[in-house]
């Protein structure tokens, strides 16, 4: 039996921070109602969360919401955090429980209180397929499933509303058929395995044939190999000895002592050669010397006296300037300093005017404050003494008076400050006056001295060139000894030259260099070596020839046609599974199509529906009455509600024939409305009998407080200062 025990739930729509469990394991009908205390309606049973159990039942097991709302719009929208939802249920005498949860996202399977450690694949989610997958194995049952055979709701398609495709799915898991197609798939990986296999046995023979083609074409070329190897072995060993032939006679130690006697030869014809330039390098640096000598002599000829002259003319020209300078007007800043104190003075002649006019119009101005009588209306003319206008007059007044006085003090420190700059500025006038007289003068002495220094200047100029001329004696003097030993070294030069020519042609060599001799005897004597070795080797390809042909070997076929066979008998199997002729998928629809159409229509004749319902074996479903076919949307509110109730009750004994029984329905407002009276009285039995004689836990959401006292337990959903809570009331003389 597959019996869920309780769920628990915090932060889940409605339902706020504070746990809120339900048992779901007492037994019974447990009449579920809403009781809105934020409502201004009275007895208001709306909006108040009773559909949060099913939506929280469904969303433990499955990880999604019984209707399309957003998996986040599931967190409690004040605390917008930390919802949990916990479902426990046993089955085969095993405990499990269930906890999922929202920011943060949780998801634990537990197992007799061991919890699941699957894999994960995507934990950050909330959403473990493997955790998941272990979960709805364990109960049995898909979300479809689920929706139509335990959380029964007035928002969930119903089953005759759904497209054929869809019906066809829900109609293969009730009758079994989900499970053979479920061995179908198993199978197809096990023929896609034994295929993998054939192709690798394929590969494999294929691998031999083809390495034994490539071994005989690399024995073919082997033998090629094999052949051109001794026709080049023969080439090589004429070709040494016609090179060894070459080099015989050669009398290699005269060779060398021919080009010893070269190298004595060089060294005394390079001495000779290097004594020549020498000497030659040295006459041209003695040339070079008088040269620059001799233009040394011109240098001085024309520079004797020269500096002298030049700085007489600079401080001639330096005391005109000075006396230039003294004789200069220099009127300009006195009269920029006069203009700047007049300037002053005139401003502080204004500024004593202006206090003096302030002080008289204060004068006057308190003279009318100590007269109250003066005052006079503007309008009328009448006196304002007495008046209460007479107060802001004054006032007025006195500010006025004020405000003179600041003006009176602050020119009169505006004149005193500027006739004082003023003084300054023509003491400054009269300083700058006596300064000038005593520059004139200084200037005027400053150009003296420098006459002074041009007349030394002059005399300095004509001893310099009186040195200077015997400097120049000196110098040519030099010059001519310079010339006399260049003269000596060209002769010694000429005579190195005449020895050079008496050492007579250098020794003749058979080969060009030295080393050309050892690398002939060197080649001779590898040569000998070589035919030597050469004369020795084997045919290397001779043994790789016999080593390929033992590796070919014929490939082995067995393997390959057991795989071959085998999926022969697979193919045939996943035939009969897969095929909708197959009498195996036949057989299992026809046996449980007759209990579903039994049990339906025992359904329909407790709810009172005359219409005939019947699946077919095409799986399609067939509505008539009187002989007359009808569709389902043909069908009244109430009519389509009956059939509704009776396809999920009858779907629900199927499961529970071919699987096990669940202790759990609940019924969302499915009697509220669309249904009148007496087909309501009649479901109402209908679940009764399921809780009763069956031991079933019925919980019936609905609005209809008639039916407290058809309930053995009252569970009120009360929703307040915007959260849900719940309050379990059992009923103990029905309960009993």
């Amino acid at each position: 039996m597959l019996k869920f025990t309780d769920i628990t739930m915090k932060n889940f729509l409605s339902v706020g921070g504070v746990t809120q469990g339900i048992r779901l394991d007492q037994g019974g009908m447990t009449l579920v109602l809403g009781m809105n205390a934020d409502s201004q309606m009275a007895n208001s049973r709306n909006g108040v969360g009773k559909t949060t159990i099913l939506q929280a039942l469904s969303y433990a097991l499955y990880g999604q919401p019984l209707t399309r709302i957003r998996l986040d719009n599931l967190v409690n929208n004040v605390n917008t955090k930390a919802m949990w939802v916990s479902v426990g249920f046993q089955k085969d005498g095993r405990t499990y429980r269930i906890e999922r949860g929202r920011k943060p996202n949780v998801l634990k399977f537990t197992v007799d209180n061991v919890e699941n450690t699957e894999p994960a694949e995507d934990e950050t989610q909330g959403e473990n397929k493997h955790t998941q997958t272990e979960i709805e194995r364990v109960l049995g049952m898909t979300h479809m499933m689920f929706r139509h055979i335990v959380a029964l709701n007035t928002f969930t398609d119903p089953f005759l509303r759904l497209k054929a495709a869809e019906q066809r799915e829900v109609i293969e898991e009730l009758l079994g058929v989900t499970l053979i197609s479920e061995r179908a798939e198993t199978l197809k990986r096990v023929v896609a395995k034994t295929k993998e296999d054939i192709r690798v046995e394929e590969a494999r023979v294929k691998a031999a044939t083809d390495a034994n083609a490539r071994i005989e074409i690399a024995i073919r070329r082997a033998e090629d190999e094999a052949r051109t190897w001794t026709a080049g072995h023969e080439r090589r060993l004429g070709l040494l000895a016609t090179q060894l032939e070459n080099l015989t006679g050669i009398d290699f130690d005269s060779e060398i002592a021919a080009f010893d006697a070269l190298d004595v030869w060089r060294a005394e014809e390079k001495a000779l050669k290097d004594a020549r330039q020498g000497a030659t390098k040295e006459a041209d640096a003695f040339r070079r010397e008088a040269q620059r000598v001799e233009g040394e002599a011109k240098r001085l000829n024309r520079e004797a006296g020269s500096d002298d002259i030049a700085r007489a003319q600079r401080l001639d020209a330096e005391a005109q300037r000075l006396l230039a300078e003294a004789e200069a007007p220099s009127k300009g800043q006195e009269a920029r300093l006069g203009a700047e104190a007049s300037r002053r003075e005139a401003e502080a002649i204004r500024a004593a005017e202006q206090a003096a006019a302030d002080a008289q119009t204060k004068d006057e101005v308190e003279a009318a404050l100590a007269n109250p009588d003066s005052h006079h209306c503007s309008t009328c003319g009448q006196g304002l003494a007495g008046t209460d206008h007479i107060e802001q007059v004054q006032k007025k007044l006195a500010v006025q008076i004020t405000k003179l006085d600041a003006s009176i003090t602050r020119n009169e420190e505006l004149a005193t400050r500027l006739l004082s700059e003023a003084k300054g500025i023509r003491v400054e006038i009269a300083t700058a006056q006596t300064e000038d007289v005593g520059r004139r003068q200084d200037l005027r002495e400053q150009a003296e001295g420098r006459t002074s220094e041009a007349a030394a200047a002059r005399v300095a100029a004509e001893e310099s060139r009186k040195a200077q001329a015997q400097r120049v004696a000196e110098v040519l003097a030099a010059v001519e000894g310079l010339l006399q030993q260049a003269a000596e070294k060209d002769s010694e030069a000429a005579e190195i030259g005449a020895a050079i020519v008496e050492i007579g042609a250098p020794p003749i060599t058979g080969f060009p260099s030295r080393d050309d001799v050892w690398k002939a005897r060197q080649a001779h004597d590898n040569l000998i070596r070589d035919i030597e070795q050469e004369a020795t080797k084997r045919n290397p390809h001779i043994d790789q020839i016999d080593a390929l042909r033992a590796t070919i070997a014929e490939p082995d076929y067995g393997p390959l046609n057991d795989h071959i066979l085998t999926q022969k008998h697979q193919d045939f199997l996943l035939k009969l599974l897969t095929s909708k002729d197959s009498f195996v998928r036949k057989k299992i629809v026809d046996q449980n199509l007759t209990y579903l159409n039994g049990r339906l229509n025992h359904y329909l004749g407790q709810l009172a529906l005359p219409h005939e319902v019947k699946f077919m074996p095409d799986l399609t479903v067939e509505i008539a009455l009187l002989g007359r076919d009808f569709d389902f949307e043909q069908l009244s509110r109430g009519e389509q509600n009956r059939l509704i109730l009776a396809t999920s009750w009858s779907f629900r004994d199927v499961w529970e024939n071919m699987n096990t029984t669940v202790n759990l329905m609940i019924a969302d407002e499915v009697l509220d409305s669309g249904i009148d009276e007496a087909g309501g009285e009649a479901a109402l039995e209908v679940l009764n009998q399921m809780a009763r004689d069956r031991m079933r836990d019925v919980f019936l959401v609905t609005h209809k407080e008639g039916l407290i006292g058809k309930a053995s337990r009252i569970l009120t959903v009360r929703k307040e200062d915007g959260f849900t809570c719940f309050e379990d009331e059992v009923r103990e003389s029905l309960a009993a």
